[in-house]
């Protein structure tokens, strides 16, 4: 009965929040990150939920606003934005350490930096939720 109330939770947060978490003028992305090392495209280790980042896109500014709604900080302002709409926009941050595109609604990150990061993918609002919860460990 516990599962079947998770599974009914989970269904409402997904149905609440689409693919990408598109809403208006904002467009929230879901990161997941792999803390061992990738072997035959496979996570050596479990997927764990980062924290998810929301973009509002302010077309006639030519400027995009980000914040992580779980963590306590004020929301920024991209650098050097060109947006088209809210699907479509690149940016980079205030210290051009990395490009950040939303081509067609699909969300990527180019990182300038060359020491090695973590594996970082982005999934839909419910695979990020069933991470968080840890209800599953893979993507």
């Amino acid at each position: 009965m516990n599962r079947l109330l998770f599974i009914l939770v989970l269904f409402v947060i997904a149905a609440t929040t689409s693919g990408c978490g598109a809403s208006g003028g904002e467009t929230t992305v879901y990161p997941v990150g792999c803390l061992e090392q990738i072997k035959n495209t496979k996570c050596s280790d479990s997927w764990v939920a980062l924290n998810r980042t929301t973009y509002k896109v302010l077309i006639e500014q030519q400027q995009v606003i980000s914040w992580m709604p779980d963590v306590d900080l004020p929301p920024d302002s991209l650098h050097n934005c060109v947006v088209r709409d809210r699907e479509n926009w690149k940016c980079e941050y205030r210290d051009s350490s990395a490009k950040l595109y939303m081509i067609d609604g699909s969300f990527r990150e180019e990182s300038q930096q060359k020491y090695i990061t973590p594996v970082i993918r982005y999934v839909s609002s419910w695979r990020w939720w069933q991470l968080k919860l840890r209800l599953t460990n893979e993507i």
